[in-house]
């Protein structure tokens, strides 16, 4: 299985600016037109077509389970909200959700983890869901901008991904999001 890795180098930058999760807006990077907005405590980002993202609530744990399922085919476990609650916690990873007013139309979880060989955190993309409704608004790349821009924002070395099979064929997605094939994945399965 094929690992893509690293930040990518090109990636347009979809934020003028970010708020942090409590205090002033800090400026970012050269933009490609979202907004921020700073929301009681977290960052909520305007995109274009009337798209926002921002950090997942405990509210928003029902839908985000019903995209990952569609994702995996599996059913939620009783780890899921664990996993979930520590993600909104940022202890070890995020959950970012895309929603209109209509509602949550994508989400993208993401897991940090420690190397010495960085010095610190880098970052892997786990999920990423868009509902089929949705699609044709670009929420895949916004996620994965929004997600990149995290990890940087917290200092990651780099952000990488597995492709595996069944997502293969979305290797032009990433390519054209930056990420380079970084050798190859080897994994032995626990039960």
């Amino acid at each position: 299985m094929a690992r893509t890795s690293a930040i990518p180098r090109s990636a347009p930058q979809t934020a003028q600016m970010v708020g942090p999760l409590r205090g002033p807006i800090v400026p970012s990077p050269a933009s490609s037109g979202s907004t921020p907005v700073v929301s009681g405590s977290m960052t909520v980002e305007e995109h274009p077509n009337g798209v926002r993202t921002r950090p997942a609530t405990e509210a928003d744990r029902a839908r985000c389970f019903e995209l990952i399922e569609r994702l995996t085919g599996e059913s939620p476990t009783d780890r899921w909200p664990e996993v979930f609650s520590s993600h909104l916690r940022g202890e070890r990873g995020a959950v970012v959700v895309a929603e209109n007013d209509d509602g949550i139309l994508g989400c993208a979880t993401v897991s940090y983890n420690m190397a010495i060989r960085y010095g610190g955190e880098y970052c892997e993309l786990e999920e990423l869901i868009v509902d089929e409704s949705a699609r044709g608004l670009n929420l895949g790349r916004i996620l994965v901008q929004r997600t990149l821009d995290d990890a940087k924002r917290r200092g990651c070395a780099e952000m990488g991904l597995y492709l595996v099979p069944t997502t293969e064929g979305n290797r032009g997605f990433y390519a054209k999001l930056g990420f380079e094939v970084l050798g190859t994945e080897m994994r032995q399965i626990f039960d």
